[in-house]
């Protein structure tokens, strides 16, 4: 019970340091105009998502770096790509539902 107690404290007194923590936000306005969707951020920092309110539905890349995005649009239509994930290498995998597909795009040079 002592330690139980012990924990509960020195959590109260850690909170409050990390909710003084300043945060800082930035938003980007999105260059095609569709509905961001399955957000996945590579080890590298690359953000990539789909892009379901445009037609045909791209994946963008977006190097916050740079603050710059690229797109392509999605192999078969896309049209519903419900998840999103990026490999070790930095490319993005992805699920279309549509299609009944998971996709691997590979970044070249």
């Amino acid at each position: 019970m002592r330690r139980l107690l012990l924990a509960l404290i020195v959590t109260l007194l850690w909170l409050p340091s990390v909710a003084a923590a300043e945060v800082a936000v930035q938003a980007y306005s999105l260059p095609a105009g569709g509905g961001p969707h399955d957000v996945a951020v590579g080890a590298d920092g690359i953000v990539w998502y789909s892009e379901s309110g445009v037609k045909p539905n791209t994946i963008v890349r977006f190097d916050p770096q740079s603050e710059k995005f690229q797109s392509w649009a999605i192999p078969g239509g896309g049209d519903i790509v419900r998840n999103m994930a990026v490999t070790r290498d930095g490319n993005p995998v992805m699920a279309n539902s549509l299609v009944n597909a998971v996709g691997l795009v590979e970044i070249g040079e």
